[in-house]
């Protein structure tokens, strides 16, 4: 019978040490992924959700209005115009919508490392992006847009506009 050494079980604990942790580190990377994963998909349901609670903001007729709306309360021209408060309150909410919409399609863009197929397999994003063209094309929130979000998203983004 052959006697163990000191140094064979601390050389075989050192591995199964190594071992466990290696498994610990790609289980941890596994279930984070996921978690990521689950965390988009309950974003876009809130998002969804906050539309079918506010119909106007997916409205074809409302969301072609942005820029004369915009226009009017950007230069204070509420009186002028003699517009309704709530029309421009409703405007604003929508910006802050759109907001969330380009929040939303960026962090996908990040969690899907930039792979336009991998995108796309996830969220049908010209579909959900299409009405709110004025905004996105708007000259002060483009120009915000490439600021905060990067030259390559928006690239991303106007590729898509273009191909549909």
């Amino acid at each position: 019978m052959k006697e163990i050494t000191i140094m064979e079980i601390a050389s075989s604990s050192l591995f199964t040490a190594f071992v466990s942790a290696v498994v610990s580190i790609i289980t941890n990377f596994i279930l984070k992924k996921i978690d990521n994963k689950n965390i988009l998909i309950n974003e876009l349901h809130n998002l969804m959700k906050y539309s079918m609670d506010y119909p106007f903001l997916e409205n074809d007729y409302f969301t072609k209005q942005y820029n004369n709306i915009a226009n009017i309360y950007r230069n204070n021209n509420v009186e002028v115009y003699n517009c309704n408060i709530e029309i421009i309150n409703r405007y604003i909410q929508y910006e802050i919508y759109c907001e969330m919409i380009f929040n939303y399609i960026n962090k996908i863009y990040i969690y899907y490392n930039k792979k336009e197929h991998k995108i796309l397999n996830f969220l049908d994003v010209y579909n959900w992006i299409k009405r709110h063209e004025q905004y996105w094309f708007d000259k002060i929130n483009y120009k915000e847009s490439e600021i905060g979000y990067g030259k390559k998203f928006v690239y991303f983004i106007d590729k898509i506009y273009k191909k549909n």
